[in-house]
């Protein structure tokens, strides 16, 4: 008797299924509901559906930039006008993020895929990346990113960092304790935060005792 299926390309051979949608999957021995994409192919993709939606996990770019470098309007707050240079960032963007893909193998989220993203702008951000040019005052970043795994079964490990790169960076970021949730503002002149790079998104299972 076969097993239950680990990958959507096991569900595919194992069920003939080769139509897009949720499936169960085994993960570290627990169940994951898992949306398996291009199921035609022969390397369908395994993505997480986002129970918190878009509006609770994006990555933006903010556009603006101060003509006085070192001034912070309203206390860093979001301001519709301020004393902006005449063009837009030309590096800004965002994501806004329905699913996200997960890799089964390394237990990481695929923070570039954006096959299940609205993006706009030039320059749309990964899952979890935020970053400005808006002010070099260091407690002034505008650039926002939401990560919110609730409900999903996954989480994100403790060793998930957050780095910035770019002059005179400024990042803050708030991690809920149980790893469902991350929310980050960071910025510069021009700043941009990132997960590190050597663990990137990487993710365990909810266990049963995680609230």
């Amino acid at each position: 008797m076969e097993g239950p299926p680990t990958s959507c390309r096991d569900v595919q051979l194992t069920k003939g299924i080769l139509t897009d949608g949720e499936q169960t999957l085994t993960v570290e021995g627990k169940e994951l509901q898992v949306y398996c994409h291009a199921m035609t192919s022969e390397t369908p993709k395994e993505y997480i559906t986002l129970k918190a939606g878009p509006s609770d996990n994006f990555a933006e770019i903010y556009p603006k930039r101060l003509r006085n470098t070192w001034a912070c309007p309203a206390n860093g707050s979001h301001v519709d006008q301020c004393d902006c240079e005449d063009e837009d960032y030309t590096l800004s963007g965002g994501s806004y993020f329905s699913k996200v893909r997960i890799n089964l193998s390394t237990m990481k989220i695929i923070a570039e895929d954006k096959q299940f993203a609205v993006t706009r702008g030039l320059n749309p951000p990964p899952y979890g990346t935020a970053g400005d040019c808006y002010s070099a005052q260091g407690k002034c970043p505008q650039g926002r990113f939401s990560i919110n795994l609730q409900d999903t079964g996954i989480k994100l490990t403790s060793k998930v960092m957050w780095g910035s790169t770019g002059q005179a960076y400024s990042q803050i970021i708030y991690r809920y304790p149980e790893g469902l949730k991350v929310i980050g503002k960071c910025g510069g002149r021009c700043g941009v935060c990132s997960p590190e790079s050597n663990v990137g998104l990487q993710i365990e299972m909810v266990k049963e005792d995680d609230t």
